[in-house]
């Protein structure tokens, strides 16, 4: 695997120096592929799936033009028809829903599978890697191929030489069809940069406004409604800057009440056509709200990085209201909600600290622990919710959220009618981005959590910023590493927790990968399960009765994928795979949700996977290209001198293990119970 370091220079310089072909041939295929592209149609479909994804439309249809000349019937992946999953590499692919598929789901499917969506930044030299990741390297693996067809051809880089279609690489051949690039310079001109998708406010909000009032300037403070300015002997005058809060109303004369240093307050009256309401300051100081969500998630057991994006999503963390309703602050939280989470006690809060800013994180930690503990609880296997789903009940609350959630393919706006009636024309004002351009649940979601990874990537450099010293392991035990853990966890005892202790020695016995259920109907068969991580990594029909099918890799794809790593993980079936990719990653991607270090380079925390090599000659120098039989172990606990990891099909089923840490603090690598430990991916998603 090569990583977009290793290879920024060459795009650079070939980008630069590039000349389009001048024959008729190159001409004419690049203009009709131009017009394909750009066709009214076309481009709005592929915007659609940058709504979803993030990927920029020109890129989405590139891919398309290059995959099946914008055929709308074909996969995004490969060119393969809708009427069915894809055959060719990726095969299996959507792995969920039934064909025949909507091209739009396929696209989304497509680019995140291929790692596209988790792009941030788009510069030229990342358009190119990202089109030659999406097609191959092939060209890169055996010398003399030259430039790739797949993004050269029609220029000055490339000649001939090609992928024939029987999957092997011909000299001789030349390429019919415009290069990649050849096609981004003419859609977009040499100096042309795509700018990383930057969300705005996206919550319809208006200013908060208190309910204290301030007189346009100095005025006498009336005894009684009926009184005159003027009658008393020594009038009590009122300055501007005193603020008052209105009692009630006489005709255009209110009654207010304003502070007293003697008694606390006082009452008056005034002419009510003088007063300004005063309006709360929308800045809000980040460094010390990111610092009270850190505090308020150790109190609450929650997420601070959710905490975070939850706010900059719909506020950009600004103290202002909801344009329609009364939710106010910089998590937009009602009255009604707010009186709920604080009735219980404990808090020490009150309804008027509502709109105080620095008080928000704490309630919205409380609502956002709890709406985890019902959706968890209602969830398939009990597994955790995504922050996509945290967000969906934090709209319309955590019982409607699963009632919605059942139908991933129903109408979401009739969904949440169907929960919470005539209120759901009340969210769709204030939160129309949720509903534009979507009708299904599962494409909603998408959507969300799209946008709260912008939040997501904000909160790790607040947290920062606060807290220095405050390590990523330590800062995800509410986040990534916590979800990883538990969804691990869950899967374990799924299995009956079969586990080894430090000697490898079984202590206890769980099921095994093709067992049924007794009795027959009593739950998901255990065989039926090892499927569900195949289907749901790879789209193939393989269950735990196949045990010539080593499962452990999909296992641990399957688990990463679940605890939602924001697109900063990609799967796959062999564990060998994903460790080459993350050690070419280490200290140059800093998009890749794993780096991978040697055994005594890093400490081992929640949320690192253990590293194995299950054949001689493979170590962290000599990894085979990738195309080895490995293992991996996700790491669930840490103690002074051991660690816990779970596996799959270790002894036919998910097993929990126990191993040493030396001296320093590093897992004691080696040759250990036939398998050869080497290796330690570090966790780096929040």
């Amino acid at each position: 695997m090569f990583s977009f370091q290793d290879l920024k220079q060459e795009y650079s310089e070939l980008w630069t120096s590039m000349v389009i072909s001048t024959s008729q041939k190159c001409a004419d295929s690049i203009a009709r592929a131009i017009s394909t592209i750009t066709n009214g149609d076309n481009q709005a479909r592929y915007k659609q799936v940058t709504d979803r994804t993030g990927v920029p439309w020109i890129v989405v249809g590139i891919i398309h033009s290059m995959e099946c000349n914008c055929n709308m019937q074909r996969h995004l992946h490969n060119g393969d028809p809708l009427t069915a999953r894809t055959v060719h590499v990726p095969s299996g692919r959507p792995p969920n829903g039934d064909p025949p598929f909507n091209w739009i789901e396929s696209a989304v499917d497509a680019v995140t599978f291929d790692g596209l969506a988790a792009v941030k930044d788009w510069p030229v030299e990342r358009v190119a890697y990202e089109f030659e990741r999406f097609n191959g390297f092939g060209y890169r693996e055996a010398p003399g191929r030259g430039n790739s067809a797949y993004l050269w051809s029609c220029t000055n880089h490339y000649t001939k030489g090609k992928f024939g279609d029987d999957g092997h690489f011909n000299p001789e051949l030349v390429s019919d069809q415009p290069g990649a690039m050849a096609l981004f310079s003419q859609l977009t001109g040499p100096n042309f940069k795509i700018e990383a998708p930057q969300p705005n406010v996206t919550a319809e909000v208006v200013p908060l406004m208190s309910d204290l009032f301030f007189a346009i300037g100095p005025f006498e403070l009336l005894p009684t409604a009926t009184s005159k300015p003027g009658d008393a002997a020594s009038p009590e005058v009122v300055e501007e800057d005193e603020p008052c809060r209105k009692i009630g109303e006489v005709g255009p004369i209110w009654e207010i009440e304003l502070p007293d240093r003697t008694t606390g307050q006082k009452h008056g009256f005034a002419r009510g056509g003088i007063f300004k309401r005063q309006a709360f300051d929308p800045d809000v100081n980040i460094e010390q709200f990111a610092q009270l969500c850190l505090d308020a998630a150790r109190e609450y057991k929650t997420s601070a990085y959710h905490l975070i994006a939850l706010s900059d999503l719909d506020t950009g963390i600004h103290n202002v209201a909801a344009k329609i309703g009364d939710g106010a602050g910089p998590f937009l939280i009602t009255s009604v909600d707010w009186a709920n989470t604080i009735a219980p006690g404990g808090t020490g809060l009150v309804p008027r600290q509502r709109f105080d800013p620095y008080r928000q994180p704490f309630v919205a930690a409380q609502m956002a622990a709890h709406a985890a503990e019902v959706l968890q609880a209602n969830l398939p296997n009990n597994r955790l919710p995504t922050s996509a789903e945290l967000y969906l009940a934090n709209l319309v609350g955590a019982s409607h959220a699963i009632n919605i959630l059942g139908s991933p393919d129903g109408d979401l706006f009739t969904a949440i009618v169907k929960e919470i009636g005539a209120k759901a024309d009340e969210l769709r004002q204030v939160w129309p981005w949720v509903f534009q351009d979507q009708t299904d649940v599962k494409g909603a979601l998408v959507k969300i959590a799209r946008r709260m990874d912008f939040g997501y990537a904000r909160a790790d450099t607040l947290f920062k910023r606060v807290e220095p010293d405050l390590e990523i392991a330590t800062a995800a035990t509410t986040g990534f590493a916590s979800r990883l853990e538990k969804q691990a966890a869950t899967e374990w005892e799924f299995f009956g927790e079969q586990a080894r202790n430090l000697a490898g020695a079984e202590t206890k016995a769980g099921h095994k990968e093709n067992e049924a259920r007794v009795p027959p109907g009593s739950g998901e068969d255990y065989f039926a399960r090892v499927g569900t991580y195949w289907r749901d990594v790879t789209g193939q029909l393989i269950d735990g009765r196949d045990r010539d099918k080593p499962w452990s890799a999909v296992f641990i794809s399957y688990v990463v994928k679940s605890a939602n790593p924001a697109g900063r993980f990609r799967g796959s079936a062999r564990h060998s795979e994903y460790i080459s990719r993350a050690i070419n990653d280490t200290d140059k991607n800093d998009e890749a949700g794993y780096w991978c270090k040697r055994l005594n380079e890093h400490q081992p925390a929640v949320g690192d996977i253990i590293c194995w090599a299950r054949e001689p000659g493979v170590d962290y120098d000599h990894q085979k290209g990738g195309d080895y039989d490995g293992h991996c172990d996700i790491v669930v606990e840490v103690r002074a001198n051991e660690i816990d990891v779970i596996g799959g099909n270790v002894g036919d089923s998910v097993t929990r293990r126990t191993f040493a840490r030396d001296a320093n603090g590093f897992v004691r690598g080696g040759h250990i119970q036939g398998e050869d430990m080497f290796a330690i991916m570090v966790n780096r998603i929040p």
